[in-house]
């Protein structure tokens, strides 16, 4: 399965957001997608949407993320996204072990947590390290170059209620 939309009516959250991360990293298994990495969460008054990863030999794959959204009232899935999977998971990922800490290069910055990931930068497939950081009151995805260190790109995360 590739994509789904079930547009079905949500009228009341019987259910928290940890029920419908279940559903959904459930339903992803069941794809047969090996996307376990939590990499965004919005919780809606109805619904609550993921942003999942796989994670090949410690390296996150954002390139294969899926999306998944789960009615809070029947613990339905509502939507479901797994064309990024489809075209850019794959399993010859050499492992890495070490992730520096950022904190000298992202001073200002709560940083909340780094991987190591392969991300889509200026329109081509990276390696670097992912840091999810806090800066006032939004989440910020930082990308630095694996080698140099440098910051490449940083965007805000598009929905977190919980990192």
């Amino acid at each position: 399965l590739c994509r789904l939309i079930n547009p079905m009516p949500c009228s009341q959250a019987m259910y928290s957001g940890e029920d419908a991360l279940f559903v959904a990293k459930e339903f992803v298994a069941e794809q047969g997608c090996d996307a376990t990495e939590l990499l965004a969460v919005r919780v809606n008054p109805f619904t609550a949407d993921f942003l999942l990863a796989p994670v090949v030999n410690g390296v996150v794959l954002m390139t294969a993320a899926v999306s998944v959204s789960v009615c809070l009232s029947s613990r339905e899935i509502t939507f479901f996204d797994a064309a990024d999977y489809i075209k850019n998971y794959r399993e010859n990922v050499a492992a890495y072990d070490s992730v520096p800490e950022p904190e000298s290069i992202l001073p200002d910055v709560n940083i909340i947590k780094t991987k190591v990931c392969f991300a889509e930068i200026d329109s081509k497939e990276r390696l670097c390290y992912l840091a999810v950081c806090r800066y006032e009151d939004e989440y910020l995805w930082v990308f630095l170059d694996y080698s140099s260190l440098k910051v490449i790109k940083m965007q805000k995360i598009p929905f977190t209620d919980l990192v």
